[in-house]
């Protein structure tokens, strides 16, 4: 079995990326891939594979992201899924300081179901900055961040916990829209709580800024 670390640096993005973001519908988030409901335990250990690809760190960054995946030889420059019985993870940080943020996203759940139908996978790990999204926390983001956003639909009727709607208040009206599809129960949200904090393939064990002895 091999391991793969590939860096990313930046290249002519996917059309077809680019197009859930250019086709996104007008009033609201467009998340096309479907979620499972988050109810009991979510699987974090699975078999030995052939090959294992790991990425990190995409930071809202669709051309890098893009360079990053033809370099493993999983994708097709239209993003479409080549890498066979391959296993990708992407070890956190999807979020924050770029402006593609939902491209990437809606990329990685599109290619887990193609992964999936040529007898590989794709998983997502959480960082850092998902976990500070989640709690309203947006000191890292970009304007295009906020603007990536913009059609998060929002009403009186959302419903929050006081604590959520206290913070959600007290956010700048440009953030609001990204709060509604980020915060807890939201759109991407729940979306996001399908993924593991720490991944455990085969041997190898991914998590999102290390293990501690306490932890193992």
């Amino acid at each position: 079995m091999g391991t793969s670390f590939v860096a990313s640096s930046p290249l002519n993005t996917s059309r077809r990326a680019l197009r859930r973001v250019e086709g996104r519908r007008q009033g609201a988030v467009l998340c096309t891939a479907g979620g499972s409901n988050v109810e009991g335990r979510i699987q974090w250990r699975f078999p030995e594979v052939e090959r294992i690809v790991a990425i990190g760190d995409l930071h809202g960054d669709l051309y890098a992201t893009m360079r990053a995946l033809r370099a493993a030889r999983v994708i097709t420059p239209d993003g479409n899924w080549i890498g066979g019985n391959t296993t990708l993870v992407q070890v956190g940080d999807v979020l924050d300081r770029g402006n593609q943020e939902i491209a990437i996203l809606e990329l990685l759940w599109s290619l887990k179901e193609e992964a999936q139908a040529q007898g590989g996978d794709v998983h997502m790990t959480l960082g850092n900055h998902e976990l500070l999204n989640v709690a309203l926390d947006f000191k890292f983001v970009s304007e295009g961040g906020f603007s990536d956003f913009q059609d998060a639909v929002f009403d009186d009727s959302t419903p929050m916990s006081d604590k959520v709607r206290r913070t959600f208040e007290s956010l700048p009206q440009h953030a609001k829209q990204r709060a509604v599809a980020l915060r807890p129960g939201g759109e991407i949200a729940v979306r996001l709580a399908d993924s593991n904090l720490v991944l455990q393939v085969g041997r190898n064990v991914f998590v999102h800024g290390g293990l501690t002895s306490k932890h193992v």
